[in-house]
């Protein structure tokens, strides 16, 4: 593979891929004796990081390449008084300078506005990227810069003090402890929301239990419900009639308590082949009231009195059917 290089205008050497990976010191040195591929050099080893700290600055792409190319000028020309040991903080204290500068007289003539949102259609999800440059704009200017100098540029704290113009780097670190703080919701995860469901049948008899819900759609279960004696029929029968009233697109689960073992937990032919039914059975009548329970806890289609008949005949063990209303 061949090295990278930058010719000289006076062609009397090159900048080849060992000369690319000179120190920043040696690279202001040749540039300050007149080496223009050695200015080249810096620019490249720096440039993204110029252009990412005037952009979160300025928030405006216009205003943004304008920063930037001027940053480039004042270093150029301010070469001879660069100090040896950081060429990225001074690069990036120019930056900052030249950006408060502009956000100064953006202030004093309102007609330049500093507040573009540039999409980025590569995002994966760019809905949340623009929820976080906002939270990022809303920042207080001194927080905002200490997050950007240390979590985006990855300048080490005592770094972001120097290009900041702050004596110490713990009030750096406060700053930056702020702004972490203040982004939180705006990097976190959406939380997960478990599906909810819809109960939609229950019944008790002497012989067997079940309660039936169904996944939420987009037509929830008539409000409401009906409680009578438990009928005898089949309960096969009974499913069959409930998944009449639910809509095609749910799911359906009917958490069944059978005593003795009745047709559905042996898997009838009507249940095992169904594509959109599952049945599963609780270890015992007790462990299905629980349940039961539970699911009345969280719904809400029934009046509070319902659904404490409901709990009051379900803990007596008496016959009951419950079902939405049609």
């Amino acid at each position: 593979m061949g090295l990278a290089r930058f010719v000289r205008a006076s062609a009397s050497a090159v900048w080849t891929g060992e000369g690319l990976l000179a120190s920043d010191d040696d690279l202001v040195a040749a540039a300050c004796a007149g080496d223009r591929e050695a200015f080249t050099v810096i620019y490249h080893r720096y440039k993204r990081d110029v252009w990412q700290l005037a952009w979160f600055t300025l928030h405006h792409r216009e205003e943004a390449e304008d920063a930037v190319q001027e940053t480039w000028v004042k270093a150029h020309r301010s070469l001879a008084q660069y100090s040896r040991g950081g060429l990225r903080p001074w690069l990036l204290a120019i930056c900052r300078n030249v950006c408060r500068d502009r956000m100064r007289s953006a202030r004093r003539h309102p007609t330049v506005v500093l507040e573009e949102d540039v999409a980025d259609n590569r995002l994966v999800d760019p809905e949340r990227d623009a929820d976080f440059r906002r939270a990022i704009r809303a920042l207080p200017h001194e927080d905002r810069e200490a997050f950007v100098l240390v979590d985006v540029l990855g300048c080490r704290s005592d770094e972001a003090a120097r290009i900041a113009g702050l004596s110490a780097a713990s009030t750096l670190r406060s700053r930056l402890a702020r702004a972490r703080r203040a982004l939180v919701a705006a990097v976190a995860e959406p939380p997960a929301h478990p599906a909810r469901s819809d109960l939609w049948a229950l019944r008790q008899t002497p012989r067997d239990s079940v309660v039936v819900v169904a996944s939420a759609g987009e037509a929830p279960p008539p409000r409401g419900a009906v409680v009578a004696g438990g009928q005898e029929d089949d309960l096969l029968d009974f499913l069959d009639a409930v998944d009449d009233r639910i809509p095609v697109s749910r799911r359906v689960l009917a958490v069944v308590s059978a005593r003795p073992a009745s047709r559905v937990a042996v898997a009838a032919p009507w249940l095992a082949d169904h594509p959109r039914w599952n049945v599963r059975r609780t270890l015992s009548h007790a462990s299905w009231v629980s349940e039961v329970d539970e699911l009345l806890e969280r719904w809400d289609a029934c009046s509070t009195g319902e659904r404490t008949t409901l709990r009051r005949r379900l803990a007596d063990g008496a016959a009951i059917t419950w079902t939405s209303r049609s």
